[in-house]
């Protein structure tokens, strides 16, 4: 039975609880779900429904829109919810999901793209309410995209063997989604999405010196999308500077009021 268009479906609800379950113990999440006879059908419905699609009416026509995990902390969940998969020790991952390790590579970057798209639109936003010289929207993470353009990368997300049929999900979503603010606070807000990711890839070249073992993983990367993977790992500085920064004032601000 599916919820009114005005909430996500069931389906997004129990895979964003799995992926909270993925980042406090990844581990034990993965042994409980294969112990259920569930780690196929799980990671087939997530890798689809980050990339289903769906349409809806504009002023400018129909558009092509993501059904699921719409909004920016949705987003971000089912990037740490993978990301922890690849933090895993390779010898605690069943080997189904150490050979679709390329894929849930394919589906962070994707989530990383959509979640770039959002927020240069809501800056974008921002800046044409605003009085006063309109400025470049800069991108969160630095990519030659439109803010229109959809990013279909569809085929590169090919999921495990055995694929279920297409998912029929054209209604389950409210047109809405995608512009919330993202005002509720959440113990994900204190995990910075990029810094995690690059933690997690360079455990990966480290514990793989073989350079073919690694090309095997981004096989399933188009060129876009590995350039798109470069420009997030080439943002990591600019990140921990930032971060550093706050922590900094953060700090100064508790001493003087506490002085």
């Amino acid at each position: 039975q599916r919820y009114p268009p005005t909430k996500e479906n069931e389906r997004s609800e129990l895979i964003k609880v799995i992926a909270a379950c993925l980042v406090v113990n990844a581990p034990m999440t993965l042994s409980a779900a294969e112990q259920q006879s569930a780690t196929q059908v799980i990671f087939q419905l997530w890798l689809q429904s980050i990339v289903v699609l769906g349409e809806k009416d504009t002023p400018r026509g129909k558009e092509t829109i993501r059904t699921h995990f719409r909004n920016l902390n949705d987003k971000k969940l089912c990037i740490l919810g993978i990301t922890s998969i690849l933090r895993t020790p390779t010898d605690q991952l069943l080997s189904s999901i150490k050979e679709a390790i390329g894929h849930l590579l394919a589906a962070l970057i994707t989530l990383f793209f959509d979640m770039d798209v959002i927020r240069r639109r809501r800056l974008a936003a921002a800046q044409s309410d605003a009085p006063g010289p309109k400025e470049l929207v800069p991108s969160i993470i630095a990519v030659d995209v439109k803010d229109d353009e959809d990013y279909d990368p569809r085929s590169k997300l090919a999921s495990f063997d055995g694929v279920l049929a297409q998912l029929q999900d054209d209604g389950d979503f409210d047109e809405d989604d995608e512009d919330e603010e993202d005002d509720d606070s959440s113990p994900i807000d204190a995990i910075d999405e990029v810094l995690f990711f690059a933690e997690a890839w360079n455990g990966i070249k480290t514990a793989s010196t073989d350079e073919a073992a690694q090309e095997n993983i981004l096989k399933t990367l188009d060129a876009g999308q590995r350039a798109f993977m470069d420009s997030i790992l080439a943002s990591v500085p600019q990140r921990i500077a930032l971060r550093q920064a706050q922590l900094t004032g953060a700090a100064a601000a508790l001493a003087s009021a506490g002085s």
